[in-house]
């Protein structure tokens, strides 16, 4: 009788304890999942030209700000092979607080990458917008704090 007592007593913590295991364990992905998928797209270092990395779609847009002109990348997916063959881009720097407006940049083909031309530097509180099509492939907004990382 004390040996069935015993077995069902240890079957039921042993039950609990796997029912914790598990949810310490779900816990434990969902946080490194979580955490690393941010930054699974290339944005936690400097792409190849030194510039910040947004995937906005299939395909990546770097962009590094210097003053007045910016300049855009759109690369591959791998972050790699600049394109600007049937590729179009619109920048824009947003104020976040108080009610200055929107600048827009005149942004021209180069070689292998867009350069966008302001009528001023960014606000104090702003962010950076970059609608691109790469390649035919239209991408959504690449949103960015200003000012840049890279």
């Amino acid at each position: 009788m004390q040996i069935t007592l015993w077995t069902v007593s240890m079957s039921r913590s042993i039950e609990k304890s796997c029912r914790f295991g598990l949810v310490l364990g779900s816990l434990f992905v969902a946080l490194v999942l979580g955490s690393t998928t941010a930054w699974a797209h290339g944005e936690d270092h400097a792409g190849p030209n030194g510039g910040e990395i947004r995937m906005p779609g299939g395909f990546h847009v770097e962009a590094k700000l210097v003053g007045t002109q910016l300049k855009v990348w759109l690369l591959d997916i791998n972050i790699k092979n600049p394109s600007v063959k049937n590729s179009n881009l619109v920048a824009e720097i947003v104020p976040t607080a108080g009610k200055a407006k929107t600048l827009r940049g005149k942004c021209q083909a180069a070689t292998d990458h867009f350069v966008c031309d302001f009528s001023r530097e960014a606000y104090a509180q702003s962010k950076l917008v970059v609608k691109a099509t790469r390649e035919g492939s239209k991408g959504q907004d690449a949103v960015y704090a200003l000012p840049l990382k890279f």
